[in-house]
């Protein structure tokens, strides 16, 4: 093996110890926990057909679950949209306040004169 190969094995995730197999919510390539569906399709079986993508490794895969995984990979997804727009609602907020901040603080110190309202002018 070249030297390349063995430090590129040593930077990779570990595979689950215990054999149990990996569920919807991780990546089989890279095993990262943010795979996002793309399709569902309910099977005649009771099992659901998903169709997932990792943002990381941009690994699609296509397979059946049990409905129960399917409902408990949802749950999951669900609740991590929620917290990824209610951190983005947070730091959006932040970075307004820091931005009247500043403003404040500009007009305070006459920084800011009638000029900087006014339309910009292409010259022709």
């Amino acid at each position: 093996m070249s030297q390349q190969s063995q430090s590129v094995q040593q930077d990779a995730p570990a595979v689950p110890a215990t054999g149990a197999e990996i569920g919807p919510e991780i990546c089989p390539q890279c095993y990262s926990d943010l795979v996002q569906p793309m399709d569902a399709c309910a099977q005649q079986d009771g099992s659901v057909l998903l169709t997932l993508r990792c943002p990381e490794c941009h690994h699609r895969t296509t397979a059946a679950y049990s409905w129960e995984a399917a409902r408990k990979f949802g749950r999951t997804f669900a609740a991590a949209k929620a917290q990824l727009r209610a951190t983005h609602a947070d730091l959006a907020k932040e970075n307004f306040r820091d931005e009247l901040d500043c403003f404040v603080l500009a007009l305070a110190s006459d920084l800011i004169g009638p000029d900087d309202f006014a339309p910009y002018r292409y010259a022709a």
